[in-house]
């Protein structure tokens, strides 16, 4: 019985890898390794884009709500105010007391995040010439338009028009 035969003649003829297949191999992992790394960054570039717009969509439609709470006018029947923005006194936040008020109003960091800026316009609107531009005089129509901006993203807009709830059907 022989145990183990050292044939030299057989050695060309053993099972394994060569050094060319190892290398094809190292290169082909390596390739597919850089091209994982891409789509994982490409995906996580994407998901920070789309929190960043939600954080200043909430931003837009948190101040939009605020906005939204207050009468339409200082005075509570016509004749509306021809100037907007804040009031004489009405130097804060906490003392607006009307949606025009709120015209002009530019923050910065807003609500504790930083690189944010939260922009906010109240303008008087005419539906029969055009619900996007200010008309310049006074109607039973605002428009309330919040901007929201980031250092690195396309800004976020949420508008919204708010009726005197007098007269609004005579247009």
């Amino acid at each position: 019985m022989k145990l183990l035969s050292l044939n030299p003649g057989r050695l060309g003829s053993q099972k394994g890898l060569t050094i060319g297949e190892i290398v094809v191999f190292i290169l082909i992992a390596a390739i597919s390794y850089l091209t994982l790394i891409k789509v994982f960054d490409f995906a996580n570039a994407k998901a920070l884009e789309s929190e960043m717009r939600t954080v200043m969509t909430n931003l837009a439609l948190n101040r939009m709500e605020i906005i939204r709470s207050k009468s339409f006018d200082e005075n509570s029947t016509p004749t509306w105010s021809t100037s907007l923005g804040p009031d004489a006194g009405e130097s804060t936040e906490s003392l607006f007391d009307d949606i025009d008020d709120y015209d002009g109003l530019v923050e910065t960091n807003v609500d504790g995040y930083t690189g944010f800026t939260r922009r906010c316009r109240v303008f008087y609107i005419n539906r029969t010439v055009n619900v996007e531009d200010s008309v310049g005089v006074v109607t039973d129509l605002k428009r309330i338009v919040v901007t929201v901006y980031s250092l690195s993203d396309q800004p976020v807009e949420v508008n919204s028009l708010m009726s005197s709830r007098y007269n609004v059907l005579s247009y």
